[in-house]
């Protein structure tokens, strides 16, 4: 907030990172790691550190292009500013079917994992607890 009680709008090159590197892990974030540790085991937790290095050029890389090209169209903004309306368009609309298609997906797979949890079928526990 400014000193006058408003709110301003500001996002640092951090502040967008961690917004990127959230919406990244996004609902893989309930299922992943106990898939993770069934197979990999203790050094599942040294895969995931790794990924998060790995995923901090790209995050703030995006952060970068946000704050210099402030706009709500994101990546479909950045490719047509880049290379004219006809990719920026196509790149916005393939998104956006991508998003439709997959977001229930995966909020059916966060879903099935939580019931199949909370109601205790068999021997079967969380997929994040690391049972086998």
């Amino acid at each position: 907030m400014s000193t006058d009680g408003r709110l301003t709008r500001a996002l640092s090159t951090r502040d967008l990172a961690v917004y990127y590197l959230s919406s990244l892990v996004g609902v893989g974030v309930l299922v992943v790691p106990g898939i993770a540790l069934s197979k990999a085991g203790p050094a599942s937790l040294l895969a995931w550190v790794i990924l998060s290095v790995a995923s901090l050029p790209i995050a703030v890389t995006f952060a970068r292009f946000s704050a210099r090209y402030p706009s709500a169209g994101g990546v479909s903004f950045l490719v047509r500013q880049a290379f004219g309306w006809r990719p920026g368009t196509a790149i916005g609309l393939f998104l956006l079917f991508l998003n439709l298609s997959t977001n229930p997906i995966l909020g059916l797979a966060a879903a099935a994992t939580w019931s199949r949890c909370s109601a205790g079928r068999g021997r079967r526990r969380c997929s994040w607890a690391g049972s086998r």
